[in-house]
């Protein structure tokens, strides 16, 4: 059994300002609810859609926006991740040797 010692700063996040959340994530979710508020006027207000149809898109924009910036996949945000999911499979200009490079029969 390894023992770890860890200090109470790598326990407690650095950035954290409210509730947890950094300045960026407080930020980009401002900005998604300032999005979805808007949508929301345009579609009911100035469309004439019913209250049920125009706020589906209000949702949608509000989870996609709480996922870009306060889900947490491996250290990078959630849209992060998806954005380094696209770009596809990472390739190494040099050979790569590791310790099971070769099998014994």
């Amino acid at each position: 059994m390894r023992k770890v010692n860890m200090t109470k700063q790598n326990i407690i996040k650095p950035k954290a300002v409210f509730i947890g959340l950094s300045v960026r994530q407080i930020i980009i979710m401002a900005i998604g609810l300032l999005v979805s508020l808007g949508v929301f006027s345009l579609l009911y207000f100035v469309c004439g859609v019913s209250i049920d149809t125009s706020s589906f898109p209000v949702f949608i924009i509000l989870v996609i926006f709480g996922a870009g910036s306060i889900a947490q996949i491996n250290g990078s945000s959630a849209l992060a991740w998806i954005i380094i999911m696209m770009k596809g499979n990472i390739t190494r200009h040099y050979e790569s040797k590791g310790v099971f490079d070769r099998y014994e029969e």
